[in-house]
């Protein structure tokens, strides 16, 4: 007994000593010598250098039970807010600008932005690269995901990545097969194709269900690789859809005869080319309307014309702006977009098979349509007579916090088994976890698979209480004024391409201050006849027919609604600038070298008549806070002083 209990307690003290030998070569204690090493090197006292040497190791732990915190991430990560660490590596690098003053380390930790395991003191097990952690550390544009547990909505800021990757999500419309609470829901973003029967070619459709971006390169609509007989039945149901606001239609516009040169200088004058691309050249992002190249091989003559007369008599959802075309120039266009941008008789291929027969029978007809709803179409595409859609895919509310356990990756090789190894093969190949699945084929690049990756692996619950969350989701659609402003604002379709308060279009600029900026009498001529401003921006401001009522009308809105107070009054006075003080301005003007960039060819917008276009308060309030005023504007700060300021604005509304 007494030889059991003496080999007891020696395992005993061989233990302790492990322990205690481990733990003074713990990692975090060698991490730590090294940086009062290299904080002691740099200290010119040496008294104060061998007291630095002679600090005691210790765990450096940051604890907020109300989110449940308990981080040791500064036990190692010592020089996170010391800027003399700039350039140091790792453990001791300070922390990248601007992020720390408004995420305080003592309040919030790091793991709830970089994961891995707060409690861990070693490298390993730290960074949660230890089994059966679910959370390692975040690395490269994955790190953006975790913005979204205080940031909610589209747009994040300092997180590029994530908003493109919610950008992606949104104009995927994945919300039309997938549950995602994340995501505001949308209107339906496919056309309606209750009337397509009369609308498109056969022959046009057979080849655009078979292969969309064959037709179509950057088109949001996916390929869901349909065999030549699903195909067959799809188009056979889709051609049967036919009736509503064509029959009886409007007096056809007369094209024959007409003149293809005034159809393109009509086309050029609405600015087409603004929202579509032609032959994949123009458009503001390839995506906002369908590429016209071949728009004469897919639409009938007696469709297009009553689309272009009025857009929402065919689809009321859409984004288009309608157009006051007279007669002649519409008759003129339809013959342009029909004779012009069709594919050429010499280069059309034969049809790689007739149309089948069974196409227009009642079987096939049922089978397309039984079709149609078992692939989710329905999720983008209104079709009367059909109800609402089921959804046909999972809820993805959740699915950052899916485990890799629960993750099926079927006999797939090269995969990295981790949920965003997962993710972006699931969106870059959908099918390739296993047979019989039905996801389509949208053709992403890698670049937006890995952003849509970081947005998918950001949709967790928040770990935080509400008064920690730094934004509230954006409101779903753009703005639009009350009343006769409204009716014209819908008319034109106004927020298709323009924001209001940061909602609306990206295309052109945010109109929330535009009272404050624009000249009343220069905003009526400029509805009468746009004229391109920004020369570094191909998009232009479309020539829409509007009346002179509704110019007026739209112009009084602008004039009341969107004002700032942040844009101070007129700064001279309302009086014409003294003729010093515009001399004055005109030297500084001259030396900050402005005319390099406003000039005619130059990179920013030609200021020959900019005082007849600009309120004085507007330019006195930018050329002292260009970024304030206008988002992502390329014009330097000059750091100007009130009296500088006020000459070049002199000097600027001289300029008429």
């Amino acid at each position: 007994m007494r030889a059991a209990f003496a080999l007891l307690s020696l395992t005993l003290v061989a233990l302790l000593g492990a322990t205690v030998f481990r733990e003074d070569r713990a990692e975090w204690k060698k991490y730590q010598s090294r940086f009062h090493e290299l904080v002691a090197s740099r200290e010119k006292d040496p008294a104060k250098a061998r007291t630095i040497r002679a600090t005691s190791p210790a765990i450096h732990q940051i604890y907020n039970p109300e989110i449940g915190v308990v981080d040791r991430c500064p036990t190692c990560h010592l020089g996170i807010d010391d800027p003399a660490f700039a350039k140091a590596k790792q453990p001791f690098a300070t922390h990248p600008p601007g992020y720390l003053d408004r995420h305080p380390p003592d309040r919030v930790g790091c793991v709830l932005c970089h994961d891995g395991q707060g409690l861990a003191t070693t490298v390993a097990g730290a960074h949660g690269r230890v089994p059966h952690w679910n959370r390692p550390l975040l690395e490269g544009a994955a790190r953006e995901s975790a913005c979204a547990r205080c940031h909610a909505g589209a747009t994040v800021p300092k997180a590029p990545v994530l908003s493109q990757g919610m950008r992606l999500i949104d104009q995927a419309a994945c919300v039309a097969c997938h549950d995602i609470s994340e995501v505001p829901a949308r209107e339906h973003v496919g056309p309606d194709l209750s009337r397509i029967g009369d609308k498109v070619d056969p022959q046009w459709l057979l080849r655009w269900l078979s292969d969309p971006h064959g037709y179509l390169a950057r088109t949001m609509m996916p390929n869901f690789r349909l065999s030549p007989r699903d195909a067959a039945a799809i188009a056979a149901f889709l051609l049967a859809q036919k009736g509503g606001p064509l029959a009886p239609a409007p007096e056809p516009p007369r094209t024959a005869g007409a003149s293809l040169e005034l159809g393109e200088a009509v086309f050029k004058r609405s600015a087409c080319t603004s929202c579509h691309p032609v032959a994949g050249k123009g458009g503001h992002d390839g995506r906002l309307g369908p590429d016209l190249a071949h728009i004469g091989d897919k639409v009938s003559r007696e469709w297009l014309a009553t689309w272009l007369r009025d857009p929402r008599r065919l689809q009321p959802h859409s984004r288009m702006s309608a157009f006051s075309f007279t007669e002649e120039d519409l008759g003129a266009l339809v013959a342009y977009l029909t004779r012009a941008l069709t594919t050429p008789v010499s280069e059309r291929r034969r049809p790689s098979r007739a149309l089948p027969a069974a196409m227009g029978s009642e079987r096939e007809i049922a089978r397309g349509r039984s079709l149609v709803v078992e692939l989710g179409c329905l999720g983008c595409h209104p079709i009367e007579g059909l109800g609402a859609p089921a959804k046909a895919g999972p809820d993805l509310s959740r699915v950052g916090e899916k485990r890799v356990e629960e993750l099926d990756f079927g006999h797939t090789t090269g995969v990295p088994r981790t949920l965003a190894g997962y993710l972006e093969r699931k969106i870059l190949d959908p099918r390739a976890f296993g047979a019989g699945l039905k996801m389509p084929y949208f053709g992403f690049t890698q670049e937006e698979a890995d952003a849509m990756t970081v947005a998918l692996l950001s949709f967790q619950r928040s770990p935080l209480p509400r008064h920690y969350r730094a934004e509230k989701p954006e409101p779903v659609g753009p703005p639009l004024p009350e009343g006769p402003a409204g009716v014209v604002a819908r008319r034109y379709q106004c927020f298709t391409c323009h924001a209001l308060g940061g909602r609306g279009g990206t295309m052109a600029p945010d109109l929330a201050e535009e009272g404050s900026k624009v000249k009343g009498e220069w905003l009526r001529r400029y509805f009468a006849e746009p004229t391109h401003i920004r020369p570094e921006v191909k998009e232009s401001m479309p020539h829409l027919g509007i009346t002179p009522a509704e110019v007026d009308t739209i112009a009084a809105w602008i004039a009341l609604a969107c004002v700032s107070d942040r844009v101070p009054p007129d700064p001279l006075g309302g009086r014409a600038p003294d003729a010093a003080l515009v001399e004055q301005g005109r030297a500084a003007f001259d030396e900050y070298g402005c005319a390099e960039c406003h000039k005619p060819g130059g990179d920013g917008p030609d200021l020959a008549q900019v005082g007849a276009r600009l309120e004085p308060g507007w330019i006195y309030a930018l050329v002292q806070e260009p970024d304030a005023f206008v988002r992502g504007i390329s014009m330097p700060d000059l750091d100007l002083g009130s009296d500088e300021a006020l000459a070049i604005t002199a000097y600027l509304a001289s300029q008429r």
